[in-house]
């Protein structure tokens, strides 16, 4: 039996991430290739392989070039509760994808080759220091959602420079060598805000006409925008200014930000109903 070979690469770099569906889908929306492929994932393997029967592989309805990324997608677009480097962590962890598919009459072969933003080793680092901050500052003992926001948000104002270089992009950045640009900060404030159990996105779209990421955290059901790097910034060079201009901000849009269009497609804000006024 001829088996035909399709050998395929994609880069996904701050600016060009790859569109995905956006909702945090429910663990029963799954399968166990994705699911196999999520692990894979989380535990930051470079090289892995998944095989696929060709009616599992209809049943996703897409092509034999662009089913490799649909499962790295699916794999990324739901949240499970607890978890704070899944979903949107784990979707912008993944920097480049190249596979080689093979393909049968019965049978779809994928083997992958993936750069990641960050290793296992640095995700376990992460781990281990954020649930030693969260123990020796009692965060955990915070009932109060809004203290909770800011616990987290204060924590990277006054510990986190910006990375005028450009070249620091992960959570680990931030926390570890305290200096990122915009994606790790709002990676950081993602992973600080999930631990407390608290929804949170990653945005990202344009600020002051550059390429920028941010975060929105949901409070009672309605969605507010936080730029945690924007509010740093500012604490950096005029530290007599008010450090929350960008925390808790309500509408689609708020000064000088605009999201890419996944972030503000209909389906996405039926998903995430932002509040039209500021959280008080």
């Amino acid at each position: 039996m001829q088996n035909n070979i399709i050998i395929i690469s994609r880069s996904d770099t701050e600016a060009s991430v790859p569109k995905i569906i956006v909702r945090a889908r429910n663990d029963k929306e799954s399968s166990s290739t994705i699911e196999a492929v999520r692990t894979h994932l989380l535990l930051r393997h470079s090289s892995f392989e998944v095989c696929l029967t060709t009616t599992e592989a209809r049943s996703f309805t897409e092509t034999n070039n662009e089913l490799p990324f649909y499962l790295i997608n699916r794999a990324c677009s739901y949240k499970r509760p607890f978890v704070n480097n899944d979903f949107d962590y784990l979707r912008r962890s993944v920097r480049k994808t190249s596979c080689r598919v093979m393909y049968t009459a019965t049978q779809i072969t994928v083997s992958y080759d993936i750069e990641y933003l960050t290793t296992l080793y640095q995700e376990e680092h992460i781990d281990r220091v954020l649930q030693s901050l969260f123990k020796e500052t009692d965060s955990y003992k915070i009932r109060d959602i809004l203290p909770r926001i800011k616990f987290a948000y204060d924590y990277i104002i006054t510990n986190v420079n910006y990375d005028n270089t450009f070249v620091r992009h992960s959570a680990y950045n931030a926390l570890i060598e305290k200096t990122a640009v915009c994606e790790g900060c709002a990676q950081l404030l993602y992973r600080m805000l999930s631990m407390f159990g608290i929804p949170c996105r990653i945005i990202t779209g344009r600020g002051l006409s550059e390429n920028h990421a941010w975060n929105i955290v949901c409070i009672d059901g309605r969605w507010y925008n936080a730029d945690v790097t924007w509010d740093l910034h500012k604490n950096a060079l005029q530290r007599n200014l008010s450090l929350y201009d960008c925390f808790l901000i309500g509408g689609t849009q708020f000064a000088k930000h605009k999201r890419d269009a996944e972030f503000s497609s209909p389906e996405f804000l039926m998903e995430h109903p932002m509040a039209k006024e500021n959280y008080r």
